[in-house]
Order: structure tokens, then C-alpha cells, then sequence
């Protein structure tokens, strides 16, 4: 026959889909919904993706939901509800679909662009605030049933990588994001910043109301423009690729590598490239990083699993996290401003010990209090971060006679303050001393705004009134014993 140029168009009448066409679609409905006939969908497909759903009429659509929940009432089902107005960039409200006599869920591309606008847009960057009232307006518009339901995602089979299309800001979503229309399109692979904001969005994605869609791939690190870019072969560590060299428009290109990326998982990314690639083994191939990324991924699900059997509550592991790993931190973040002779092994072995010691706490001390574990961890960290120091040289005083010098710290910086003139320590010792008292003002005002904006959060305007009155008081303090002398600055001279 002469086939079609594009996919046939059904019959509708008033109803939508008329009666032959509804039966047959029926039909392959009831085939893999429950494809031995035998009454138990168990082991048939779990829902059904209908692509541009609007093309089709409401009521066959509300036929369509009767049917497939008779055979199972637990099926999903999620419609491509997508341009109202292509020319003007106008995506259609899918609300008359989600009245609960349709469909279950929507492909959330109305999520999609708010995402696009605050994450990837440069020169049209919306700000949070816009961004904060976009997604309220969103979840406002639908029913509370719903919005768990919808599918969150920033790329499919039908837009460009969202990969790529970081690397191409200021493009409105899914409009001119293929080679065919856009030759100047930039298909390189991402760097390293662009993957940063991927892992941002993701973890958005991720912690957002509804059910994040990912296109396949996407968590593997491939990249690439719309059609046919964007149907690119699955990327698998144990293969190797050819790297990428041409493109459809044949336009200059950057010769890409192509890999899976073992670096897309952030929790075992903190070993490979961190750790491992960046002071280890710099000069790893795929295959190792692969290795890594793989038993660190193992070590990180057995390790929390471990501590799953170990704790009884959220509050519980907070509350060692805060003040068992925390302490771990605090003392040599603390001491590096404050005492010379610290060094970055010093840092390195107060913060090892420390957490190692809250460990070691929490397996063989699990019931002690929390201020005992606080100051287990508080003086391995201090004892680790001394014997680390003194087992490296000091720094280089040139290093230090500078850091000094641009920052003026009070603490035990005896042998530095020698090489400063008597005149321009005085001068420091009354910047130090403001600060010291500063401290003790700056500390309740963080307090004091932090609940301050909770108080007009919770309307509670009995609290709001005196926790203004001290903040106001607060700030004045401040302002005159501290920031109206930042201006004023000792400086010390060569």
C-alpha cells in the first residue's frame, strides 16, 4: 500500500474514538493488563502512558479509566497533556483530566519549566521568590489527591537532554532544542559545573510532591539535543564507546568521550573523584573508577543499613549526628583560626579521629548520653588534631604573616604578632576585643530573627511584638559596636 507519512488518524465521533476502534483498543487493553484471561492482573503490565492525550475526547477517555480499573483497580494511569499554544509558549492546564473520572497523573511539564527558568536560564532567570510562588501556584492548581501522582521530569523522548540543556541556557523547554532548527545548538558534553547543576535539580526532583520520571540514561550520563540525539544507545560500564565526533547538522564539534559516568551517584562520588582520582590514583582508567564507584556504592547502602538495625528513631540518629559526627568537626575548625602552629594534617587527623571515636561510640556506646558523646568525640578530635600537627612541619610563616595580616585573629598567634609593629598590635587588640563582644550580641540576634520569622509564619503576633523589639535592639547594638567599624580595618603594612 502506500503506508502513511505519519501515524493514522482514528475515527471519533461525540463520545471520542468510535465503537469498532474502542473495542480493538479494548481489546490489546485486556492482552497485557491480563494476558491469560484468568481474572488476576498479577502478572500484566501495571499502567498505561497515553501519548497526546488531549487529541482525544473526554468521554472516551472516561470509558477508557472504567475499563482498565475493572481489571485492576490498582493500575495507574498518566496522560501527555502538553501544548495549548505552541507558537506562544503556552502549555495547557491538565485539570479537566485529573477530576478522578480520567486519568490518575500527568507528565508535570509545567513543573518542568519553573525548574528550567530557576535552575538553567541564565539572562531570563526567574528569581526564588518567583520560582517559590510558580510552584505554589502549581500545586495550588491541583487537586491534594493529585499532586503526589504526577510525573516530575525534566527530559523525555520528546525534548532535548537535561544534560544538554543545561548546557543550553535561556532555551524555553522543548522549543528549539534539536539541530534541525537550531544548528547553533551546542551538543558538547557537560562540564563540570553543568553536572553540578544536574545533581541540583535531581535532588529537587527527588524531594518534590509527585513521582520523578528519569529518561533513560540520564542517570548513566548521556547527553544530547532532541531527535534523534536524544535516542541515543544505553550507556553500560562494562562496554567501551567510540567517542563522539560528528553531528547531524555538521557543525564543528568538540571530539566528547563517552563513558558511563561513575561519578552521577554523589554518595560513592565522594570516594572516586574526591578521594580516590583526585590523591590516590590519578591516573585510573574507567574500568578502576567503575570498580570504586561500585563497592563504595555497596559500603555506603551496608553501612546505613548497619546503622538502620542500630537506631530506634530520626531524633535518635539527629541528635548523634549533630553532636557525635558534628564534634568530630568542631574543635579543629574551630582551633585553625586561633592557634598558629595548626596545619592541614592537623585538621585532617582531628576530624578522622573524631568521627572515627563517634563511630566506635555509637557501636560500643550506644546508650550513653549525648553530652558524654559529645565529649567523646570533642577530645579524640582534640587529640588527634595535636599529634597531627605536631607531625608535620608548620606552615610556611611567609603563610601565615599573610593570613594574619588579612584577617587579625585573636587567639595564640604569639610568634606571628612578634613580626607585627607595636603600634598596629594595639590597633588590632581593640578590633579584637569589639569582636569578642561582638560575638555575644551576634549570636542572640541570629536567634532572635530566626524566631522572629517563625513568629509571622505561625501568626503568632503576642511573640512577634517583644521578639521584634530585641532585634531591633539587637541590631543596634551591633551596628554600633561592630558594623559601622568594618570601614575602619587595621592595616597592616609590610
Amino acid at each position: 500500500g502506500r503506508g502513511h507519512k505519519e501515524l493514522p488518524e482514528l475515527k471519533e465521533d461525540e463520545n471520542g474514538l468510535v465503537a469498532p476502534v474502542k473495542e480493538h483498543i479494548f481489546a490489546v487493553v485486556k492482552r497485557w493488563m491480563d494476558p491469560n484471561n484468568d481474572g488476576n492482573p498479577e502478572d500484566g503490565i501495571d499502567g498505561w502512558r497515553l501519548d497526546v492525550a488531549e487529541m482525544v475526547h473526554h468521554n472516551f477517555w472516561k470509558q477508557f479509566r472504567s475499563y482498565v480499573k475493572s481489571i485492576n483497580p490498582e493500575a495507574y494511569l498518566t496522560g501527555e497533556i502538553l501544548w495549548e499554544d505552541w507558537a506562544n509558549y503556552k502549555f495547557m492546564d491538565p485539570q479537566p483530566w485529573l477530576k478522578g473520572d480520567q486519568f490518575d497523573g500527568v507528565m508535570n511539564y509545567r513543573w518542568s519549566v519553573a525548574m528550567s527558568d530557576f535552575f538553567i536560564d541564565n539572562e531570563k532567570k526567574i528569581t526564588a521568590g518567583k520560582f517559590a510562588d510558580r510552584l505554589y501556584d502549581l500545586d495550588q492548581s491541583y487537586h491534594p489527591d493529585t499532586r503526589y501522582q504526577l510525573l516530575n521530569l525534566m527530559d523525555s523522548h520528546d525534548t532535548d537532554r537535561l544534560s544538554s540543556h543545561i548546557v543550553n541556557p535561556d532555551l524555553f523547554f522543548d522549543k528549539m532544542v534539536a539541530l534541525n532548527d537550531n544548528p547553533s545548538y551546542d551538543i558538547r558534553k557537560p562540564n563540570e559545573q553543568e553536572w553540578q547543576i544536574l545533581k541540583l535539580i535531581v535532588t529537587v526532583q527527588m524531594t518534590m510532591p509527585g513521582a520523578p520520571m528519569i529518561y533513560y540514561g540520564s542517570e548513566a550520563g548521556t547527553w544530547g539535543a532532541d531527535d534523534p540525539s536524544v535516542r541515543k544507545p544505553m550507556i553500560w560500564p562494562e562496554f567501551s564507546y567510540w567517542a563522539e565526533t560528528e553531528n547531524i547538522s555538521l557543525t564543528p564539534r568538540p571530539v566528547d568521550s563517552v563513558s558511563f559516568d561513575s561519578t552521577v551517584n554523589a554518595g560513592a562520588a565522594y570516594w572516586v573523584k574526591d578521594i580516590y582520582h583526585q590523591y590516590i590514583n590519578p591516573a585510573a582508567t574507567e574500568k578502576q573508577l567503575m570498580s570504586h564507584s561500585r563497592w563504595s556504592s555497596v559500603a555506603l547502602v551496608v553501612l546505613g543499613l548497619g546503622f538502620m538495625l542500630l537506631i530506634n528513631n530520626i531524633n535518635e540518629i539527629w541528635g548523634w549526628i549533630t553532636s557525635s559526627l558534628g564534634a568530630g568537626l568542631l574543635i579543629p575548625t574551630l582551633t585553625r583560626w586561633y592557634w598558629w602552629r595548626m596545619n592541614g594534617y592537623g585538621f585532617a587527623a582531628g576530624t578522622a579521629a573524631g568521627m572515627i571515636a563517634a563511630v566506635l561510640q555509637r557501636l560500643f556506646l550506644p546508650e550513653i548520653p549525648e553530652y558524654y558523646a559529645f565529649m567523646v568525640a570533642t577530645i579524640a578530635s582534640l587529640i588527634g588534631m595535636i599529634i597531627g600537627t605536631y607531625s608535620a612541619p608548620p606552615t610556611d610563616e611567609k603563610v601565615l604573616l599573610e593570613f594574619y595580616k588579612r584577617t587579625r585573629p585573636f587567639g595564640f598567634w604569639g610568634p606571628v604578632r612578634k613580626k607585627i609593629a607595636a603600634e598596629t598590635l594595639s590597633q588590632i587588640n581593640l578590633e579584637n576585643r569589639r569582636d569578642i563582644l561582638s560575638t555575644f550580641l551576634a549570636v542572640p540576634w541570629q536567634v532572635v530573627l530566626f524566631l522572629t520569622g517563625m513568629a509571622v509564619i505561625l501568626k503568632r503576633w503576642d511573640q512577634f511584638t517583644w521578639l521584634a523589639i530585641m532585634l531591633v535592639t539587637l541590631s543596634v547594638a551591633l551596628y554600633f559596636n561592630w558594623f559601622r567599624h568594618l570601614s575602619k580595618e587595621v592595616k597592616v603594612e609590610d
